[in-house]
């Protein structure tokens, strides 16, 4: 079995056509992983994270083991995001997100200003529990 016809002659032109199609794709990646960047140090300030080398997501290390939590309230908002725990065993990596950088503009704007209040609350919860007194 081989690939269907038309997704050959797909590929071939695009093959072909890469030379004036990848230049502008590039540029309209750069300018949303600069937005992106922009918005995560305005919202999330705590966040730690480098610009990616390559790729299309920001691995973003976040201060306290929450990435899992985070998540499930993002998904509960209709956003899904990759946690780090996906790339490790036994919840390894809880610490980290992956975050890609590939929607729209208004679409990365609307989604981190819905994420910032869910994140505020849930470390404003585990601030809380941290500070409960055990008698």
């Amino acid at each position: 079995m081989g690939t269907p016809l038309l997704e050959q002659l797909a590929c071939s032109w695009l093959l072909e056509n890469a030379a004036t199609l990848l230049p502008p794709r590039r540029d309209m990646l750069k300018a949303r992983r600069d937005m992106c960047e922009t918005l995560m140090a305005e919202y999330f300030p705590r966040w730690r994270f480098s610009p990616p080398e390559g790729g299309l997501s920001f691995w973003v290390e976040l201060p306290d083991m929450l990435a899992t939590l985070f998540s499930a309230r993002a998904e509960s908002q209709g956003i899904h995001i990759g946690t780090g725990t996906r790339f490790g065993l036994e919840g390894a990596f809880d610490r980290y997100l992956r975050l890609p950088f590939t929607l729209p503009d208004e679409a990365l704007r609307r989604a981190f200003s819905t994420l910032q209040p869910l994140w505020q609350s849930l470390a404003e919860q585990k601030e809380n529990t941290r500070m409960r007194k055990i008698i």
